[in-house]
């Protein structure tokens, strides 16, 4: 056979090697949303994982959803670094956390730990992202990720969604990320970490946590009622509205809309 067929097929033998590698997208454990929280019978630290069923997300042809395309698995150790690699004893499914939406912690965990501690792993792993969003809540964190959403496939997205309307509310706090957190606390700042709470049965926003800058813990909560004093004070109103009624005005009511302010 002449030289000049044989080189080339030699060289196509190891360029053309096809997806050798590939994983399909059954086999990728991908996290969308985390909880944490504290279990209350040990004191262990809880983290709980949604992970997306492929199988289970509705398709243009098939719009109906027949069951949840998520599913929570919860697990419990003495650091999230331990859960993570634990977590192989229940799934098969190692967890990617390239695609994670959002964090939801518990009150109770950041009552018991400093905010530094806890984001700790998600700063120094190079799978997580600093742009992701945290939110906490004085409600069960596993029940707000076990709840049906409104409007997205999972409640970890409608979660993120929230915190995206800051600028059509002056109620909703604004977003924050990992690594807002981690400049904050570097900065020995206090702090908002948005709230979520869960009303008959719905996710909402639902005012923010104060993070106090000296001990680095949950110290307290601002209600949604109050937010807009806060969102003037830090002068990040960019929308929303003033509603003046007849004690006010004697045109009212009146609703006027917010373009700016400062």
């Amino acid at each position: 056979m002449p030289r000049k067929i044989i080189f080339p097929g030699l060289v196509m033998l190891f360029v053309l090697t096809g997806c050798w590698d590939i994983k399909e997208i059954e086999d990728v454990g991908i996290i969308t949303g985390m909880g944490l929280d504290v279990d209350e019978e040990n004191d262990d630290l809880t983290m709980i994982n949604q992970y997306v069923v492929p199988g289970k997300i509705p398709t243009q042809q098939s719009s109906s959803q027949q069951s949840v395309p998520y599913q929570n698995i919860s697990q419990s150790g003495k650091t999230f670094f331990e859960i993570i690699r634990d977590n192989s004893l229940e799934s098969n499914r190692p967890p990617n956390y390239t695609h994670l939406k959002s964090i939801l912690a518990s009150t109770t965990l950041f009552e018991k730990e400093r905010a530094d501690k806890v984001i700790d792993l998600f700063i120094r792993d190079h799978e997580f992202r600093r742009t992701t969003p945290v939110y906490l809540t004085r409600d069960p964190v596993l029940d707000i990720l076990s709840t049906d959403p409104a409007k997205e496939f999972f409640p970890s997205i409608q979660i993120k969604s929230l915190s995206e309307n800051s600028n059509k509310n002056n109620k909703n706090p604004t977003n924050l990320t990992i690594g807002d957190m981690s400049q904050l606390i570097s900065e020995m700042k206090s702090f908002l970490i948005p709230g979520i709470t869960l009303n008959e049965g719905k996710i909402k926003s639902s005012g923010a946590a104060i993070i106090e800058a000296e001990s680095s813990k949950y110290v307290g909560w601002i209600d949604i009622a109050d937010m807009e004093g806060i969102r003037y004070i830090h002068n990040t109103v960019q929308g929303g509205f003033l509603y003046l009624d007849e004690e006010v005005i004697d045109d009212g009511p009146i609703a006027l809309e917010i373009k700016g302010s400062k």
